[in-house]
């Protein structure tokens, strides 16, 4: 997986190719609009219950891709988790990181690492979907 902070991109790798994923301001408008005001609290629900029908969505919005070849490319679990975590990340921090706003920082980290409370084991295994 490969960033480039300069434009809040992640890349992954998918059997369909590498997929950037970019949270800019539309899609947060999004997501915003998709889960509410609390919508960072269900985005971390969604990927760590790997919630397939609510991740693709979430896909659709960050990338060039809908949500049915979400669907058909079946990405692992693990790196889109992750994929979508840093790309918030650059969204909400950018190139500067998370040091230039230590309150903000630790609010949506605590929210967005809740995703992989139960994810850490899965990705010390380096097991995938065998997609």
């Amino acid at each position: 997986m490969r960033k480039n902070p300069h434009t809040g991109a992640v890349t992954i790798q998918t059997s369909g190719g590498e997929v950037r994923l970019r949270f800019d301001w539309e899609a947060i408008a999004a997501l915003h609009g998709l889960y509410g005001k609390e919508w960072e609290t269900e985005i971390s629900r969604i990927l760590s219950e790997f919630d397939v029908g609510e991740i693709t969505k979430i896909l659709a919005v960050c990338s060039e891709h809908d949500e049915a070849w979400w669907m058909e490319t079946s990405p692992p679990f693990i790196p889109v988790a992750k994929a979508v975590q840093e790309a918030l990340q650059l969204a909400f921090f950018g190139a500067g990181g998370l040091d230039e706003n230590p309150h903000l920082a630790r609010r949506l980290m605590t929210r967005l690492s809740k995703v992989f409370e139960s994810g850490q084991s899965l990705a010390g295994d380096q097991q995938t979907s065998g997609v």
